[in-house]
């Protein structure tokens, strides 16, 4: 609990006021200490809005970033269960493997390839392997890579 007051920069006196708990009791569940009662749901309620990844104080694993992407015409990109950062990802490899092909691919393109990369967990190979066989499949011929 600590590491996370540290990490959006709250101090110890200021998450208690937030959770509604006195400064000791913030102390005892930041030591960690199992002579105080466990916080209850309507604390972590409180602290949460605050910034605190309340799944990672209680599990120690990390909750996933829930950052709204939106596209050039200013609509929200739906991510499923995707990360922000997992589909930056994907699509820079479609944007880098696009090029490496000479393709000039347009916005809806982009988009079917990013969420194949996703769905595939691909690499670059992979996924040009698997755009050279749509495009043979549709009949279309590809340019000459670069």
């Amino acid at each position: 609990m600590k590491e996370e007051r540290i990490r959006i920069g709250k101090k110890s006196k200021e998450l208690a006021e937030l959770g509604g708990v006195t400064p000791k009791t913030q102390g005892l569940y930041e030591r960690d200490d199992e002579s105080a009662r466990d916080p209850d749901g309507e604390y972590f309620n409180r602290i949460a809005e605050s910034g605190i990844d309340v799944q990672y104080v209680i599990t120690s694993i990390k909750a996933k970033p829930v950052v709204p992407m939106f596209d050039t015409d200013g609509k929200e990109i739906e991510l499923g269960d995707f990360t922000a950062e997992e589909f930056s990802s994907a699509m820079l490899l479609v944007l880098d493997a696009a090029d490496e092909m000479n393709l000039n691919i347009r916005k809806p393109q982009i988009m079917v390839l990013t969420e194949y990369a996703l769905e595939q967990a691909c690499t670059k190979d992979e996924l040009k392997a698997w755009i050279k066989t749509t495009y043979a499949m549709a009949g279309v011929e590809l340019p000459d890579e670069k």
